[in-house]
């Protein structure tokens, strides 16, 4: 294949003409609403709100509701983490519960979490479930895994919270299905 020549006419031109497309294109105001906004304003600013309206309603003055949601990376979530915990289970003052839902990755996991085994396990402590859910890195998966213990024995509740925080509790002995017993 030859290559193809522009001669240093047609060159200028082609470039004189980029040059001035794309100083009109700088010039010429937008069309409103044709831009794509990088984010939905009203919904970071309504997450805001409901955080704050979700610790106000858990008893939080305004000055700390406020600190907790400004400070928040999701406000949201953590407004509902908090308002969960504490109106589920009065045990847990609900200053315990924002530092624990301040302290997680997955504030509404946490929450729920908590719920399913103060719901679902008979004599926990509110604060070794709070503990123990905030120091899994998956607590929906904890939650099921202390209920699922304490319902198919009779593993105390305190044992099974344990079993299932620990990052050594987990079967080491499986046999592969593709290596034959001998």
């Amino acid at each position: 294949m030859g290559t193809m020549i522009i001669s240093s006419a047609t060159w200028r031109s082609l470039h004189s003409t980029a040059a001035w497309v794309g100083l009109l294109a700088t010039l010429i105001p937008g069309a409103p609403g044709l831009a794509l906004p990088l984010y939905d304003e009203e919904d970071n600013v309504a997450a805001y709100r409901n955080c704050t309206a979700d610790l106000l309603s858990v008893k939080f003055s305004e000055e700390d509701a406020t600190l907790a949601c400004g400070r928040a990376l999701k406000p949201k979530d953590l407004g509902l983490c908090v308002r969960g915990i504490s109106q589920r289970d009065s045990q847990i003052p609900a200053a315990n519960a924002l530092d624990a839902c301040r302290q997680v990755r997955r504030p509404i996991d946490l929450a729920n979490c908590v719920y399913e085994i103060r719901t679902g396990v008979a004599e926990t402590t509110a604060t070794d479930v709070l503990d123990s859910c905030r120091r899994s890195p998956l607590p929906e998966r904890h939650a099921n895994c202390v209920v699922g213990l304490t319902r198919a024995t009779k593993v105390p509740s305190g044992q099974a919270i344990a079993k299932c925080t620990d990052t050594l509790y987990f079967p080491r002995e499986l046999d592969p299905t593709f290596i034959p017993n001998p």
